[in-house]
């Protein structure tokens, strides 16, 4: 299966785009809070994709 990372500091949104991940199109989903949590996840699944909150306190977004 394909594995999408969804990254959100706002826990709902994240849980929800996931979800819609699952349910429309398929993809096995992974969620991180972070960019600490969403590197380590990169580091050891094999991610497909990512969706990620650009606009983070500290412009942690971007650099992820």
């Amino acid at each position: 299966m394909t594995l999408v990372l969804v990254v959100d500091d706002v826990a709902a949104l994240a849980e929800q785009y996931a979800y819609d991940l699952k349910r429309l199109g398929g993809f096995t989903t992974r969620v991180a809070p972070g960019g600490r949590g969403a590197l380590e996840t990169m580091a050891t699944d094999a991610v497909a994709g990512v969706i990620r909150d650009l606009e983070r306190p500290g412009g942690e977004g971007v650099e992820v």
